[in-house]
């Protein structure tokens, strides 16, 4: 299983203390997450990135096969002129399936 360090050993601060705690805590329950308000600034957002190249998590793969297996039959039911909206788009690696139909 392919490993990443979130924290340093030694790290003592207050907000690190509180981060390693959140996510181990996170990680010990059953299915395992992590608080979503790690997800969203730069730091959190190469965190998440690295996360969905991990074996073990299948979503982001899963969506974007089955994305690319019906992009064409989607973009067929969209009307002209529509917008395209992802909430979370992050890398935008699964909405530019759809836009560049």
């Amino acid at each position: 299983m392919e490993c990443f360090q979130i924290c340093k050993p030694n790290d003592t601060d207050e907000e690190t203390n509180l981060f390693r705690q959140e996510v181990v805590d996170s990680l010990d329950q059953m299915p395992k997450c992590l608080p979503s308000h790690y997800m969203y600034d730069k730091k959190g957002s190469k965190l998440f990135q690295k996360i969905t190249k991990l074996p073990n998590y299948y979503l982001t793969r899963t969506e974007i096969l089955l994305l690319q297996k019906t992009a064409r039959e989607i973009g067929g039911l969209q009307k002209r002129n529509c917008a395209l909206i992802e909430f979370g788009a992050g890398t935008i690696e699964k909405a530019s399936i759809l836009l560049e139909l």
